[in-house]
């Protein structure tokens, strides 16, 4: 390095032209070395496991995740990732993926079941995987996306734009429900009472 530095400064107090074009050459080589080396080292540590955040949305018929790879979704995504692994069941999704010494995983334990055989999902830009999924059986709003008692993470979000597109229909299925179950307990409130009627007037008869 001493004598890189005295060279430098002999050709330029004797003005050689082009030693600058040099020196920068060197120094975009040094820098690309350096990071390699740098990659190298943190792939030989332990891997570093993320939950990566997510936001999600839904249709009447199908759910939409749009997950990013990093830990916030407002926090810059890791790009280039290798999607080592996708599974869809009837009830759940897990995603598997790494980049040098990062490790992504997603698993969801959902609300209710799905059709994997209609499902799909597609790598995005900046750092990101966007899935499709087809709920199964008949439209409905479902009130959350995960199985009752599953523990919210904290990086999970709504995804508000794409569920703007279906805010309608999402709002008509809701109204239908909470009218279905209105209905049947009414119908099932009628029929305790009923039954209650008839075993006063049994009593009644029996006091007779």
């Amino acid at each position: 390095w001493e004598c890189a530095e005295q060279l430098a400064s002999r050709a330029a107090a004797a003005g050689v032209a082009g030693i600058e074009n040099e020196v920068a050459l060197e120094s975009r080589n040094l820098n690309k070395r350096m990071t390699s080396l740098k990659s190298l080292i943190e792939s030989a540590g332990a891997a570093q496991l993320i939950h990566p955040a997510f936001q999600w949305a839904q249709s009447g018929d199908t759910l939409f995740l749009n997950v990013k790879f990093s830990h916030k979704i407002d926090a810059p995504a890791t790009l280039n990732v290798v999607i080592d692994d996708v599974v869809l069941t009837g009830t759940s999704l897990k995603l598997s993926a790494t980049k040098d010494a990062k490790a992504f995983e997603l698993y969801l334990d959902l609300h209710a079941e799905i059709e994997p055989d209609e499902s799909s999902w597609r790598e995005a830009a900046v750092g990101r995987v966007i899935f499709t999924i087809s709920k199964k059986g008949e439209k409905a709003a479902w009130p959350r996306l995960l199985a009752e008692g599953a523990k919210k993470p904290q990086n999970m979000h709504m995804w508000f734009d794409k569920q703007e597109e279906f805010a309608d229909e999402i709002e008509e299925l809701e109204e239908a429900a909470e009218a279905k179950s209105s209905k049947a307990k009414k119908e099932e409130k009628g029929e305790k009472g009923g039954k209650s009627e008839k075993g006063k007037k049994k009593k009644k008869k029996k006091e007779k």
